[in-house]
């Protein structure tokens, strides 16, 4: 059994990791959201680094820590729930992933987008289908939405070419036989924040 002081030391550490995913005005909320969080069972799995205007933070690939329990959620501050929401849209679990996007997809904090974003990039066609129906503002010109995350996008060109390639590798093995090309949710995002983004450059 570990002692209080490794089991603390440990705790330490993983907030220190998950305080670089926001911006440093976060670093309160984040200590309190990932106090609630039990224990992984395996190590944060790799990070991704983007801006977010202006500031750059290094966003966790995939986490392995079983979800909190509903009144420790509850009991968090609304910034301290909104954080936990973003940490858990990278758990290993697809499913996970899925519930706490649901719920990430509706705040309208810069520091989200990332989180989302990432989403786009991966495999699971039933996510990107609800981030297609989240973003209920991104086709929207002068939105609110549709310049957040166009923002984001025209920040980070070269993690913008990675997803597009990402997303299009994954309809071509995966999906083709479920998808024209031109319907694939993914695809149409991409589509989406492509003219966000040059809203914002124009």
């Amino acid at each position: 059994m570990p002692s209080e002081w490794s089991r603390s030391s440990h705790e330490t550490s993983r907030a220190s990791v998950l305080e670089a995913a926001f911006p440093a005005s976060l670093r309160q909320a984040v200590a309190e959201a990932s106090r609630i969080m039990p224990p992984a069972t395996f190590e944060l799995a790799g990070a991704f680094a983007v801006t977010v205007e202006g500031e750059s933070v290094e966003v966790p690939m995939r986490i392995y820590n079983p979800e909190p329990l509903p009144e420790e959620v509850e009991a968090l501050t609304s910034i301290g729930r909104a954080v936990l929401w973003c940490i858990y849209t990278r758990h290993n679990d697809g499913f996970v992933r899925q519930r706490y996007l649901r719920r990430a997809i509706e705040l309208d904090h810069v520091w989200v987008v990332p989180f989302v974003v990432q989403l786009i990039g991966e495999y699971v066609a039933e996510i990107l289908v609800d981030i297609r129906e989240g973003l209920v503002d991104l086709d929207v010109p002068g939105s609110e939405q549709r310049r957040r995350f166009g923002r984001f996008v025209a920040e980070n060109p070269s993690f913008f070419d990675l997803t597009r390639q990402r997303i299009a590798s994954y309809w071509n093995c995966y999906y083709q036989s479920a998808y024209r090309r031109s319907e694939y949710p993914g695809l149409l995002l991409i589509s989406s924040l492509e003219s966000a983004a040059a809203e914002q450059s124009a």
